[in-house]
């Protein structure tokens, strides 16, 4: 399955975070938190959503996918 090394967040050196899921029967993912930057996600052909945002200031954040209407905590 496309999902099983899936990375749902990763920091880069410059501090952009690229958030990600897999859904592959959704219609609509966003992401949004305590932190500025979140939105709606774009799906590839493997049904992996994604997001990249930031940079953002090195800090904790805490964050939640909406997947058509549902909100959710980070299946990773």
């Amino acid at each position: 399955r496309p999902d099983d090394n899936l990375k749902s967040i990763e920091v880069a050196a410059d501090r952009a975070v690229t958030f990600r899921i897999y859904a592959p029967k959704a219609e609509e993912v966003s992401v949004g938190g305590d932190f500025e930057g979140g939105g709606k996600l774009t799906k590839n052909d493997a049904g992996i959503w994604s997001l990249t945002t930031g940079p953002l200031p090195a800090d904790f954040y805490s964050y939640t996918f909406t997947v058509d209407g549902v909100r959710t905590v980070d299946p990773r």
